[in-house]
C-alpha cells in the first residue's frame, strides 16, 4: 500500500513545485522581488527570536529582583524591630 501510493505523492509534490515556480515567475514579472522578501522574512524571524530570548532573560531578572527585594525588606524590618527594642530598653 505504501509503495503504490508513493508515485501519487511524488506527482503531487512535483505539481506543487511547478505551481510555486510559476507563482514566483508571475510575481517577478510584476516586479515583486521574492529573494528580498525571503531576506526580510528571515531578518524579522531572527529579530523575533532575539527579542524572545531577551524577554525570557527579563522575566528571570524580574523574579530575581523580587526575591532580592523581599530579602532586603525583611532585613530592614528586622533592623527596625531591633532598633525599637533598644529604644524600649533605654526608656525602661
Amino acid at each position: 500500500m505504501f509503495i503504490t501510493g508513493l508515485p501519487f505523492h511524488q506527482k503531487s509534490i512535483d505539481a506543487a513545485k511547478a505551481f510555486l515556480l510559476e507563482a514566483i515567475e508571475n510575481l517577478s514579472k510584476k516586479g515583486v522581488n521574492i529573494r528580498e522578501i525571503k531576506k526580510q522574512t528571515q531578518a524579522t524571524e531572527d529579530k523575533i527570536s532575539t527579542l524572545d530570548k531577551k524577554y525570557e532573560e527579563l522575566l528571570e531578572t524580574r523574579e530575581n529582583l523580587m526575591i532580592l527585594y523581599k530579602l532586603e525588606k525583611e532585613k530592614r524590618l528586622e533592623a527596625n524591630q531591633n532598633g525599637d527594642n533598644i529604644r524600649e530598653r533605654e526608656e525602661d
